[in-house]
């Protein structure tokens, strides 16, 4: 065999070659051969003095090229895994970071379509909240300057135009004409100091002087006071109070207002001739409720209605017209009176078949 390959050789017991190659010049490993009990022979196989000398070249060789194998697929794998996570988490950060932008130009009906599980998913699912929010506040918004310049013009064009046609000699300055101004000019007041109370309630500046509150003693204040007056407009009302002895922590005062504002919307726009007041006992998750039902058999609000009568400003009456339809604010200041009492306040088709307000307030 070639140089760089073991020899093997079989010695007798003296170590004399009895067959393979047995060289001088080479060291050699002997493994005795034993029969019973006794050395007849030896096995030996030559040295070699480094790796390069046999067949663990050839091995040490299959393996680099293996590892240069194994490496280079690695990378590849490395590579390909890094581009798919990248793109499972680069693509909808761009989405988002995109509906960001075009949120921040004012294009609110931005939507972003990402079907994830994971937190990128719930924050699209929350950017799609916020967005849709955006766009409702910004109707709101647009609605509510359109409806303050409208309610402010209005009256205000009435006003100059009455004292212009007094000044220029068209209409008499008698009482009936500056009576007619007055009017409106009184409107314009009431406006201007209902929305100066909104205002205040928005920014924290409606003040309450809370103490406790016998909700049965305040029911029959309230049915004495509108007693002649509902009497005038041919219209009977009705208290029937099950929850005796209710004390709610409240400004006595601002309740007053709450329930004149919701009576007088009955009395001059529902066209009722009736109207109930009802207050429970509830029980809501622990928690004790006065329940105040007032009701009317009048004309009501249709369904579509119903979700926005609190809103600031709006009205049922398209056409409107204020000796109908009011100036929309009314049942808006109710709402921040019942929120600053820690309440609720709704409104639903009545059992009467008009109008229902429900108004809840935490009891003591």
């Amino acid at each position: 065999p070639p140089e760089n390959i073991a020899h093997y050789a079989l010695l007798d017991e003296n170590k004399q070659r009895v067959v393979g190659r047995y060289l001088s010049d080479l060291k050699y490993i002997t493994t005795p051969i034993i029969v019973n009990d006794k050395i007849v022979g030896y096995l030996a196989v030559s040295k070699r003095d480094s790796l390069v000398d046999g067949y663990e070249l050839d091995f040490l060789q299959q393996q680099t090229n293996y590892l240069w194998f194994i490496a280079l697929a690695a990378v590849l794998l490395t590579l390909m895994v890094t581009f798919l996570l990248s793109r499972h988490l680069v693509s909808p950060v761009k989405q988002i970071a995109n509906g960001m932008h075009r949120l921040t130009q004012g294009n609110y009906e931005t939507k972003l379509t990402l079907e994830r599980k994971d937190e990128l998913g719930q924050l699209s699912e929350d950017f799609n909240t916020l967005a849709f929010t955006l766009a409702k506040d910004e109707q709101v918004r647009k609605r509510w300057l359109a409806n303050i310049s409208h309610e402010l013009r209005t009256p205000m064009s009435i006003l100059l135009g009455e004292l212009e046609a007094m000044l220029l000699g068209i209409r008499e300055p008698n009482a009936k004409n500056i009576s007619s101004a007055n009017d409106e000019a009184l409107h314009l007041k009431r406006l201007i100091d209902d929305l100066h109370m909104l205002n205040s309630a928005e920014l924290g500046g409606m003040h309450y002087t809370m103490q406790p509150t016998d909700m049965a003693l305040l029911l029959n204040t309230i049915e004495q006071k509108y007693q002649v007056l509902l009497e005038q407009h041919n219209i009977k009302i009705y208290l029937l109070n099950s929850a005796k002895h209710i004390t709610v922590q409240a400004d006595k005062t601002r309740l007053l207002q709450l329930l004149d504002n919701i009576l007088m919307n009955a009395v001059h726009y529902a066209q009722c001739t009736t109207i109930s007041l009802t207050a429970n006992n509830i029980s809501i998750k622990g928690q004790t409720y006065l329940e105040l039902i007032i009701e009317d058999n009048g004309v009501g609000v249709d369904q579509s209605h119903l979700s926005h009568l609190f809103e600031y400003l709006y009205r049922v009456d398209s056409s409107r017209n204020r000796q109908e339809g009011g100036s929309g604010l009314g049942l808006s200041i109710c709402q921040h009176i019942v929120k600053g009492h820690k309440g609720e306040i709704a409104a639903e088709k009545a059992s009467l078949g008009g109008l229902a307000i429900i108004i809840r307030l935490p009891t003591i």
